[in-house]
């Protein structure tokens, strides 16, 4: 796609087949936790949204 990973994030909902990923990968991860669940702390660092607004406000206010 012709960026680097410094460049990218990952947005998703799922803590196990996202974050775990992302992690691994390291990769930025948004974590959309729509339904308020508890997520897995060795799998930071990702940032935590309650949806989509969130997450589009955090991806506005980060910078490359």
């Amino acid at each position: 796609m012709g960026v680097t990973p410094e460049e990218s994030v990952h947005v998703a909902m799922g803590m196990y087949w996202d974050m775990k990923a992302v992690h691994e990968i390291d990769l930025r991860g948004i974590w959309v936790n729509r339904r308020g669940e508890t997520g897995n702390p060795d799998w930071l660092p990702y940032a935590q949204v309650p949806d989509l607004t969130g997450a589009a406000e955090l991806l506005l206010s980060w910078q490359p």
